[in-house]
């Protein structure tokens, strides 16, 4: 008798743990399921697609378009931070061609800066990657700055990531800006404020304009928008 008390109850602890297992499964055609490798609930980034585009850029490619191997460890949800504290990060001492430096390679920072500059490295520079090249200063110090770049989505990586539509939308978003006289840039160029979302990334040294001192770079960047400005100073208004 005790012993069909005992294999009842082990028959009823199954039971249990089976019911709750089925009730916290993600259900098929439901809602997309959390990142386990991430350690968080952020969306996950889309499927590679095919290899596309043709030549642009060399150095940590697949790294800077998010086409990496290592791509599964990028959580989409961002990290509010400044200029001035990413700028402070240690600097690796090797910078791997396709794999990532974690955790800061795997985190996708949001930062309010002033946008001093903007350029086509590919136009302007004679530089083979096509990207646009924003240098973006420090709220607090304006010494502090550090370089954030947006891919040009036919290069390879860049359309091969997924993100190709977001990369053109964004780079559309900032010639706009940066063409319009109305705008806060077009208004007040050196009051100019924006938010920009990126991929923390390490690049190798090699003299860019307005690179910080750890070569930290937010790359590739996921999104900016401009914020207004202040009808009664010039200076772009917290929202």
């Amino acid at each position: 008798m005790k012993k069909l008390a005992i294999f009842l109850l082990f028959v009823l602890c199954v039971f249990v743990a089976v019911c709750y297992s089925v009730r916290t499964l993600p259900r098929a055609g439901g809602p997309l399921a959390p990142d386990s490798s991430s350690g968080t609930g952020a969306a996950r980034l889309p499927p590679l697609g095919p290899a596309c585009g043709t030549h642009c850029g060399t150095e940590r490619w697949l790294v800077k378009t998010l086409a990496d191997p290592d791509r599964a460890c990028v959580s989409l949800a961002p990290v509010n931070t400044t200029i001035e504290e990413l700028i402070a990060l240690d600097a690796p001492s090797h910078r791997p061609d396709e794999s990532r430096i974690r955790p800061v390679e795997c985190t996708v920072y949001r930062v309010r800066a002033h946008l001093a500059a903007w350029d086509s490295l590919f136009v302007l520079r004679h530089e083979r990657d096509g990207d646009y090249h924003l240098v973006l200063y420090g709220l607090q110090d304006p010494r502090a700055h550090l370089i954030a770049e947006m891919p040009d989505p036919a290069c390879p990586g860049a359309c091969q990531s997924g993100l190709g539509e977001q990369f053109a939308v964004e780079r559309a978003a900032l010639l706009a800006q940066v063409r319009d006289p109305g705008s806060p840039m077009g208004q007040n160029p050196d009051a100019a404020v924006v938010v920009v979302t990126g991929v923390g990334f390490f690049d190798r040294p090699h003299n860019q304009t307005g690179h910080a001192p750890n070569n930290f770079e937010l790359h590739p960047v996921l999104s900016i928008t401009f914020l207004p400005l202040d009808s009664s100073s010039g200076a772009a208004r917290p929202r």
